[in-house]
């Protein structure tokens, strides 16, 4: 019998072989990590971009590269690897906060010495090397010669794209067409202060140490672009397809999606709501004013002021509630639920390390090899974002599948589920999704965790759960709220009067509930 490293080997030579064809057969040339970066924009999109196949193979590969590095690798370096890599986030953030990535894509593809970056962003230029250094040796930027460093694949992402003059000017607009950069400046900044706390936190479960990290709290910048540009992973058709949109009767109540006989009312807190007007009178007026479109104020705290609804959902809202809250939040809707009432949840599902055959819906996103996983297309092409830095709020989701405010993990307020009155007029225009075609839920035909091939994880890993399990942590961090697996979700719905009927797995899972 082949060793645990054979076999692994053998999984990156085939997954690589398979990815090498299809590149091949599609006429691109497979990334390098030492692309140049665009000047002006960040890197088009290819076809193979949102390529189910391709990507199921793309994760086995970082799956079992992953595992062979800890298998080969002393465990004491292992360890100290992982505990340094906070220098990672810090590092990270500063050269975010300096806006280093604009000032090399100003640069060209030549790069700048140390001494000419000093210059220009007022940081003593051996701390620059140094800094530079780590990152280019975990493969973040590029040292071309001795202290010349340029942009790579993956440091491009941390551009603003606006002309450097501009992001000094306005450091609030930096992070507008930039989620990559926000993202990694939220952790870097917010997570990586809350995270000093966290044992201690853990032992004593005292309430949260930094006050500005309370849900209730208004999210900084970069939180609320992290949040917009996080939820564009998900297409829109995960929406429409999780609440089966084809089912439903004119008239009846629902949340949040683009179909012509249905119209929408966006609930949330009060600070939310106000932004969410602004940004609808800017990019859709009409659904306003031929109300297709109704915001109104609301708590999911509170009683549900929309009673028998056809469909409540929630869409990334529970993981940023300890299970308490949750369950306060589930028992509203069902005090406010009809008979024939659902409650359908979209979140990340959390999986097991182990195989978990026993669980017929606990599956990792990334063993879909049918579905796009929620591809990275467009979520609808008119379709508003919504109030930034609501807390898991469907904020403002536009007739055409747009994703709101995509529930902000730092702050803004409490942001609740949305519900729409179906009525005969609809809204206009309800193209979904630009993402790629298929079941947009993720969901396919293949078997659970247990067929994940030996010796990989249950999970995938770090390719199928190491993103996922670092938002657990921080949701942990920031507001005792948690990603849950469909055991916990299962139990909430016990514990409210919800009988949870079906999983559909993906990168944001659908569960549905029906009235018991």
């Amino acid at each position: 019998m082949a060793s645990s490293l054979t076999t692994l080997a053998e999984i990156i030579s085939a997954g690589i072989r398979d990815i090498e064809s299809t590149y091949h057969n599609a006429g691109i040339t497979p990334p390098s990590l030492d692309e140049p970066s665009h000047p002006t924009s960040p890197a088009p999109p290819t076809p193979l971009d949102n390529n189910p196949s391709l990507d199921q193979q793309k994760r086995l590969v970082i799956a079992a590269a992953a595992q062979l590095i800890a298998s080969i690798q002393t465990p004491v370096d292992v360890l100290k690897e992982s505990v340094g890599s906070l220098y990672t986030a810090a590092t990270l953030g500063f050269v975010i906060d300096i806006k280093l990535a604009d000032v090399l894509n100003a640069s060209g593809s030549k790069g700048l010495h140390v001494d000419e970056i000093a210059a220009i962003t007022n940081v003593d230029a051996s701390h620059l090397a140094r800094v530079l250094r780590y990152l280019a040796t975990r493969h973040i930027f590029r040292e071309l010669s001795p202290d010349v460093f340029t942009n790579n694949r993956i440091s491009a992402l941390l551009a603003s794209y606006q002309p450097l003059e501009e992001v000094n000017k306005n450091k609030l607009a930096r992070f507008d067409a930039a989620p990559s950069a926000a993202h990694t400046s939220h952790y870097a900044d917010e997570g990586l202060k809350i995270a000093t706390f966290f044992s201690s936190y853990l032992q004593t479960h005292t309430e949260y140490p930094l006050p500005s990290t309370k849900p209730s709290t208004p999210p900084t910048t970069s939180t609320s672009a992290a949040m917009n540009g996080n939820g564009k992973r998900f297409a829109g058709d995960i929406i429409s397809d999780g609440i089966n949109i084809t089912s439903l009767n004119p008239g009846d109540v629902v949340v949040d999606v683009g179909e012509p006989h249905l119209r929408y009312v966006v609930q949330d807190l009060d600070a939310q709501i106000s932004a969410a007007k602004k940004f609808w009178d800017e990019h859709c007026p009409d659904a306003i004013r031929d109300q297709s479109v109704r915001l109104q104020v609301h708590s999911f705290f509170d009683p549900q002021p929309i009673p028998s609804a056809a469909i409540y959902f929630l869409r990334i809202v529970t993981h940023n509630w300890p299970d308490t809250d949750v369950r306060n939040i589930m028992s509203q809707l069902k005090a406010g639920a009809g008979r024939a009432s659902k409650l359908v949840i979209f979140d990340v599902l959390a999986h097991h390390t182990c195989r978990s055959p026993s669980l017929s819906w606990d599956q990792p996103h990334a063993s879909h090899a049918s579905g796009p996983n929620g591809s990275n297309g467009s979520n609808g092409p008119n379709g508003p974002n919504g109030s930034n830095g609501s807390n898991g709020s469907n904020g403002s989701n536009g007739p055409n599948g747009s994703n709101g405010s995509n529930g902000s993990n730092g702050g803004g307020d409490h942001s609740h589920s949305s519900v729409s009155n179906g009525g005969p007029n609809g809204s206009r225009d309800h193209s979904h999704s630009n993402g790629s075609n298929g079941d947009a839920s993720g969901s396919s035909s293949s078997s659970s965790s247990s067929s994940v091939p030996y010796p990989l994880l249950g999970n995938l890993g770090i390719a199928g759960a190491g993103i996922d399990t670092i938002v657990d942590m921080h949701m942990l961090a920031l507001f005792n709220g948690k990603e849950r697996t469909e055991a916990d979700f299962k139990k909430l719905g016990e514990e409210t009067g919800w009988k949870l009927e079906s999983v559909r797995p993906g990168v944001l899972a659908t569960l549905v509930y029906s009235c018991t």
